[in-house]
């Protein structure tokens, strides 16, 4: 009984490929998110602004990288227990995802230089070692990936001046506004299209 949820599900039928294809485009806009995970010392939720590396189509569905330092206490809240969530906002159209899913720490120097760019280095900083230096080969930066096992989004579908319309009606009406989509992508939906990544990029090798 929780009619704006009902009449904002998206009533038409999508792909798993469309709804990650907007999923990409939707972090790709947004750029930051908030990760959460259990402090290991208390148990807690902890949450803190992170911007994942920008996922492109070939990337797994709904898997995504973000730089860390080897130093930093999510660490090893991530080690003790690996469930979190990612929480993104926009805040110009109240557009939003969230993404609960395992984390691990991949320390891969051959991935780090794949996903580095120019943009991490401020976030580490030059100590003038001659090996600390927020190159890609510096021994802080490690990654952390998160695997996806459920995520949920919500799309505009229409301009501002059509939802005010909209509002407007609800109140004449009493019937809740259609003002987005909202949309998911369930376990077995991401998993699939982990097979399918791992088929493509078998048949490419």
């Amino acid at each position: 009984m929780d009619p704006p949820r009902d009449i904002n599900k998206d009533a038409a039928p999508v792909t798993t490929e469309k709804k990650i294809e907007d999923l990409y485009n939707l972090i790709r806009g947004i750029g930051f998110c908030m990760m959460t995970t259990h402090c290991k010392d208390t148990g807690k939720l902890v949450s803190r602004a992170m911007s994942p590396r920008p996922p492109e189509a070939a990337d797994a569905p709904a898997d995504l990288y973000f730089f860390v330092n080897e130093m930093s206490p999510k660490i090893k809240d991530i080690e003790a227990n690996p469930n979190v969530n990612l929480a993104f906002h926009k805040q110009t159209t109240s557009e939003w995802i969230s993404i609960s899913g395992t984390a691990e720490i991949v320390r891969d120097r051959t991935k780090i230089k794949q996903l580095y760019g120019l943009d991490v280095k401020p976030w580490f900083g030059d100590l003038h070692d001659g090996l600390h230096d927020g190159g890609p080969d510096d021994p802080r930066i490690a990654l952390i990936l998160v695997t996806a096992d459920t995520v949920h989004y919500c799309l505009k579908d229409t301009g501002p001046t059509i939802q005010t319309l909209r509002i407007a009606k609800s109140l004449i009406t009493g019937e809740p506004p259609k003002l987005s989509v909202e949309r998911t992508l369930e376990h077995d939906e991401l998993c699939h299209g982990r097979n399918l990544r791992k088929m493509s990029d078998s048949i490419v090798e």
